[in-house]
């Protein structure tokens, strides 16, 4: 079986523009590469998964309005080579 992956960038007519939609459409165990740019999502990840920046690290960052950046509720969940940032004193990554 192959793992899903899906494409996010923010002018990428044939795929998701935002972090969040591709992770409401995401299996377990799916890969979600994000193209370079400042995304302002609240991602709350409930399922195991990939997210990681498509080019070099730092070419990604999650910066919402408010709150966490991420708060995650799965286990075996990889972040990698993306900035994270917090607002309104909350911490870039919250575990609840």
């Amino acid at each position: 079986m192959s793992r899903q992956l899906s494409t996010v960038g923010q002018e990428r007519p044939d795929g998701y523009r935002t972090i969040g939609e591709a992770l409401a459409r995401a299996h377990s165990g799916a890969v979600i590469s994000v193209l370079p740019g400042t995304y302002a999502d609240n991602l709350t990840i409930t399922i195991p998964v990939t997210v990681v920046a498509q080019q070099a690290r730092g070419t990604v960052e999650i910066a919402p309005r408010r709150r966490s950046a991420v708060v995650l509720k799965a286990d075996a969940v990889m972040l990698d080579d993306l900035v994270l940032r917090g607002r309104d004193e909350e911490p870039p990554v919250r575990v609840p």
